[in-house]
């Protein structure tokens, strides 16, 4: 869903990070969208369309199974980008993105995200870190389910939500903590 812009783009981690001239060239590509809670913006498997530069809304990487089980790997606010695969060269993702808690993106059409990839440039290096942070925050979740109780688990889950807004509110549904 396409909406007025509220937020500044450089609101975003990655995109404020960017060198003037980087940002200048991406910027008339940018186009804002309001992000509802529980929209997939990628199915599994799906090639990506776009990559989005979340800055008031929080986007969850969900590896499911046959039988219907799934599970959240990771998550991405403001810290970074939603569509790190195709930065790095891949067309597609075995997860599913979906939407958790609702708010403001940016978004760069597929193409976009390509050619700054073939250049090289800031964009890239700048993908790669958080790639890395996004391995970290996947290796933590691992860990935490695995050895932590449910309430601890949730706790996680919230500091990390907290994390990647801009305010001290997470606004989510007991179905998304009951998926948990």
């Amino acid at each position: 869903m396409l909406g007025p812009p509220i937020h500044d783009p450089r609101e975003n981690h990655l995109l404020g990070a960017l060198p003037e001239r980087d940002y200048a060239r991406l910027a008339g590509e940018l186009e804002c969208v309001v992000l509802v809670p529980g929209a997939l913006l990628n199915a599994a498997g799906a090639p990506f369309e776009f990559a989005y530069f979340p800055t008031t809304a929080i986007v969850a990487l969900i590896l499911g199974r046959d039988g219907g089980a799934s599970a959240e790997l990771a998550m991405t606010g403001k810290d970074g980008l939603v569509g790190i695969q195709r930065v790095l060269g891949g067309v597609s993702t075995r997860f599913a993105l979906t939407v958790q808690s609702g708010g403001e993106a940016w978004r760069l059409r597929a193409e976009v995200i390509d050619r700054e990839r073939d250049q090289g440039g800031d964009l890239q290096r700048l993908a790669l870190c958080y790639a890395q942070a996004l391995m970290t925050q996947m290796a933590h979740n691992i860990v935490c389910n695995r050895h932590h109780l449910v309430d601890r688990q949730l706790c996680r889950w919230l500091l990390s939500s907290l994390d990647l807004l801009p305010g001290n509110q997470v606004d989510v549904t007991q179905e998304v903590i009951a998926r948990m």
